[in-house]
């Protein structure tokens, strides 16, 4: 898909391991009866970077920081508590089962050997000098809770009965440990589930906050994409992840302690050859965070493309394009899959690197030891070299221990790089530079009696609607200017009409006066006051759009009506209805206005959904209103329908209407003809006739809009 250097081309990817069982073209397995045809290749992967490669403008490629993993920690400052709690108890938890296994290394020693022996009436002196007295204190502590001079029989049963009550007490600290595991399991979860959901409404938040530009090329389905499969790789991270690796690094860290305190050299032995193991494996780990970070950019990408897809499905099937479009998704899975299988494979390299070393040095510390088991027998060993049977043991015991952590590790790095990516992704998004939010002057509010007032803190004035540009410039890419020293105002009540082709500026305006955009140059002032000194997003309050393409959210009549205003009452929204010459069609719905309709509802017409966004107006009843097109998209009759219903909107209100088709904007108060970024006329219906300039061409067929 990207021609940067760091992207799995298939040139690249067939010298990998496993390119040779990729095939890109041909047949696949039979499934269901049915035999699986796949063709991608590289001749896809050429096609879908001239027919799709552009539109990865603002996918975003992370940059393999860890910097943007440990972010996700500030998610739980407010639990740090609990947090704490959940790493109290699993030290505790932690410890109690090291010590369990170190403890059979005495039980062995201290008093199941001298037991054996004093069954079958051997000399336990000789033993004692040569195993007990030069072992470790806590050897000789167990050994001296039996009294040994008893002989026989009855020395066994003694040493039985205390490594009874030994054992009964370990079991005790493990259910002890079993009961830890479940609360640390219950916190953890409930951190990591709340953790998630700050992260989630911090996301949707800064979504919110977000200039209209930074949509403009980003694909829905990648920010789609962001929230589900990057927040899901999180989610392993925060509920599960974070402490399985705080529990393996602390039970490595314990094992190697006792290690040590059993048998140095052993110890020295046994860590040299896991350090080769650390070594293979940061390696792999350092080798595949990159295919972990195209895996989770190529996802963005599928998604990307499912979603533009399902939502233009009509017209591919207007204009048969659906096999056009599956040959571009083939490709764009094709690279997704590349990706996933480079990724997949290097992380699953790591466990089996692990297991053969920790093997290797399994059946190594077990020859050595039994080496120096039969040397210690005879009496011929060095400093160091002395070793018991159940130190032999004990020490094995903790090798094998020594293995799951590690692999635990080993597995948890392959989601801790999908969560490195996802974090990134997110992170990248989250930093995003909100909407320009300079310290403003004033701002606008609605008061108990319905209307808009402007107020400083100081003054409060209403917001009489009267709109003034001042030759003003605004491109929205350097050099390319869009509108070009645009100078108009409209009086408070007025109906300003935008006529022109294609491109003109004229929806550009309009994105002008409601800050979607700031302007390069020029002054735009609301009743005498800079645009720039107003809050933007209590001025949008006073304003309100009737787009083109409407957009409805899923819910009752009432519940769109009342997005206008969320605190209107039902009487309030059926009134809103009435002015928007909505009630007929509403009242022959199922329910009425308690009818449940979806935002992509078929079952209304594009009129029907251009009077609910109406009446959403109405019920807000802003002073000020821009209606972009709003009847280009439905038929004579129902035009005449929703222009009656903008009448009884407009009156009284300023107003900026955008049309294509002139007679909807036949009595405006003054008609702005534009080209090219530029204002070419202005004046009302007939005086821009008598001029017999370009309206008039327009309003006699000699000339059409494009």
């Amino acid at each position: 898909m990207s021609t940067s250097k760091n992207r799995y081309d298939e040139k690249k990817f067939s010298r990998g391991p496993i390119a040779s069982k990729f095939e890109t073209t041909g047949e696949g397995p039979v499934v269901n009866g049915v035999r699986v045809q796949y063709s991608c290749g590289a001749k896809g992967v050429q096609d879908v970077n001239l027919t799709y490669g552009n539109r990865r403008k603002g996918y975003g490629r992370p940059q393999h920081s860890w910097g943007s993993l440990f972010r996700v920690f500030k998610y739980f400052k407010e639990d740090r508590w609990k947090a704490l709690f959940v790493a109290i108890i699993t030290l505790v938890s932690i410890g109690i089962t090291l010590l369990g296994t170190f403890l059979s290394a005495p039980l062995v020693d201290s008093l199941l050997t001298p037991a054996t022996l004093a069954v079958s009436g051997q000399n336990l002196q000789s033993y004692y000098s040569s195993t007990i007295a030069g072992s470790a204190a806590l050897n000789q502590f167990f050994y001296n809770l039996v009294d040994w001079d008893l002989g026989g029989m009855a020395a066994a049963k003694e040493a039985m009965k205390v490594t009874g009550i030994l054992i009964i007490i370990m079991v005790v600290l493990y259910i002890i440990s079993f009961v830890l595991s479940i609360v640390q399991a219950l916190v953890m979860t409930k951190l990591g589930t709340v953790a998630l959901k700050r992260m989630r409404n911090d996301m949707f938040t800064k979504m919110q906050s977000l200039p209209v530009a930074y949509f403009d090329h980003t694909p829905h389905g990648d920010l789609m994409s962001r929230f589900t499969n990057d927040v899901d790789n999180i989610s392993m991270l925060f509920i599960s992840g974070l402490v399985t690796m705080f529990t393996d690094l602390i039970m490595i860290v314990g094992i190697l302690a006792f290690i040590f305190v059993l048998n140095w050299l052993l110890a020295i032995i046994a860590v040299f050859i896991e350090c080769v193991a650390i070594g293979i494996v940061c390696f792999n780990v350092h080798r595949s965070v990159a295919a972990f970070s195209e895996t989770q950019v190529s996802m963005g990408e599928f998604n990307g493309f499912s979603e533009e897809t399902l939502s233009g499905l009509k017209v591919i099937k207007c204009f048969s394009k659906e096999k056009d479009m599956s040959d571009i998704f083939k490709s764009i899975d094709y690279t997704h899959t590349l990706d996933n299988c480079v990724s997949t494979y290097m992380s699953s390299m790591n466990i089996p690197i692990v297991n053969n070393l920790n093997n290797f040095a399994t059946a190594a510390i077990a020859i050595f030891g039994t080496v120096c088991v039969i040397l210690s027998k005879q009496g011929h060993f060095l400093e160091g070299f002395a070793m018991s049977i159940g130190t032999l043991m004990t020490f094995v015991s903790f090798l094998r221990m020594f293995a799951r952590p590690f692999n635990d590790l080993s597995n948890q790095m392959t989601m801790v790089q999908s969560s490195l990516a996802g974090a990134e992704r997110i992170f990248q998004m989250i930093d995003q530079k909100p909407e320009l939010s300079q310290a403003t002057k004033w701002r606008a509010f609605k008061a108990e009696d319905g209307h808009f007032y402007w107020t400083d803190g100081k003054v409060t004035k209403p917001v009489r609607g009267e709109v003034r540009l001042e030759h003003v410039n605004f491109s929205y890419l350097p050099g390319q200017p869009v509108l070009k020293d645009i100078s108009l105002y409209a009086k408070p009540g007025q109906r300003i009409a935008l006529v022109g082709s294609t491109g003109a500026g004229k929806t550009t305006i309009t994105n002008m006066l409601t800050r979607f955009y700031d302007i390069d140059s020029g002054k735009i002032t609301i009743d005498d006051i800079d645009l720039k000194d107003i809050d933007r997003v209590s001025m949008r309050h006073s304003m309100t759009l009737v787009l083109q393409d409407t957009h409805l959210f899923t819910g009752t009549i009432y519940d769109n009506i009342r997005f206008g205003r969320l605190k209107a009452t039902d009487a309030e929204c059926e009134k809103a209805a009435e002015i928007a010459c909505a009630e007929h069609f509403i009242k022959n719905l199922p329910q009425g206005y308690n009818t449940v309709i979806s935002g992509q509802n078929a079952s209304l017409s594009q009129g029907q959904k251009q009077l609910l966004s109406i009446a959403r107006c109405a019920v807000s009843n802003p002073p000020i209103l821009i209606l972009d097109e709003a009847t280009s998209s439905v038929d004579t009759r129902t035009e005449r329908l929703i222009s009656h219903g903008m009448d009884n909107l407009m009156r009284g209100k300023t107003t900026f209407v955008i049309a294509h088709r002139l007679s909807t904007i036949r009595y405006a108060d003054c008609i702005m003809v534009m080209d090219h970024g530029r204002i070419i006329e202005r004046g009302t219906h007939d005086q821009l006739i008598a001029q017999k300039g370009a309206y008039y061409e327009l309003w006699t067929g000699k000339k059409e809009l494009a």
